[in-house]
């Protein structure tokens, strides 16, 4: 079965979020973040919330 445009941007957004979510229990290793360490527990991501916010986007112009 194929899906439509949109219905693989509502999935693909969807585990854009679930990802930056899980982000937020990893501790940084590389990039500006790797230098506060465990500072960095319980905030997601930068670069995941980049994309969900790509593809939530993209859902939306898709769907309206």
């Amino acid at each position: 079965m194929e899906e439509s445009l949109a219905e693989s941007i509502k999935k693909i957004s969807e585990a854009a979020t679930a990802g930056k979510e899980a982000s937020k229990a990893m501790l940084a290793t590389m990039g500006r973040k790797k230098t506060h360490e465990e500072k960095t527990i319980g905030l997601p991501d930068a670069v995941a919330i980049s994309v969900s916010i790509i593809l939530s986007t993209m859902h939306e112009f898709i769907t309206q």
